[in-house]
């Protein structure tokens, strides 16, 4: 199936940061700075399973949850580095250290980064697990609301109606 692309006016609302019991949940990852592949720590280095290359240091990258919410309802997104670092202002490698060294201020980045209204150009594509269908949408672009640009648009709109004159 060839994926849709749409865009939606949405207020972010939840990372899916934390399980119900507190404990973290997986919101990066560390990878190859070449090939932004996962990587796996073994004895202080990194391996690139992949390619069989140790690396003396990784990158983390963002693979978020994200739930959005406008005027019809909420849906959860996946939101990857550029899209991540966009919605939370550090980059994974800067929170993940954040986190390590001082949790009550990656607490606050995390809080920071709530209620925030965006224009968010997803994929939505449907995809088969256990033999159940299912919609995965993925958050191409994000941006922030550019009011003027947007009242505008919304005036348009109205006129094509022939409501405002």
């Amino acid at each position: 199936d060839k994926p849709d692309i749409f865009t939606v006016r949405g207020t972010v609302s939840y990372f899916r940061n934390k399980e119900k019991d507190g404990k973290d949940m997986v919101w990066q990852y560390p990878s190859n700075p070449e090939t932004k592949k996962k990587v796996v720590e073994s004895g202080g280095e990194w391996l690139d399973e992949s390619t069989g290359k140790v690396l003396p240091a990784c990158q983390r990258r963002y693979i978020l949850g994200v739930k959005v919410e406008d005027f019809s309802g909420s849906h959860f997104f996946t939101a990857f580095d550029d899209q991540g670092k966009s919605m939370l202002g550090k980059s994974a490698d800067d929170l993940y250290e954040l986190h390590q060294m001082d949790p009550p201020a990656a607490e606050a980045v995390w809080k920071q980064g709530l209620f925030q209204q965006c224009v968010f150009k997803v994929r939505a594509k449907n995809e088969r697990y256990q033999d159940q269908d299912r919609v995965k949408c993925s958050i191409l672009d994000c941006q922030p609301i550019r009011y003027k640009e947007e009242s505008a648009l919304l005036l348009e709109q109205i006129r094509k109606y022939g409501i405002a004159n």
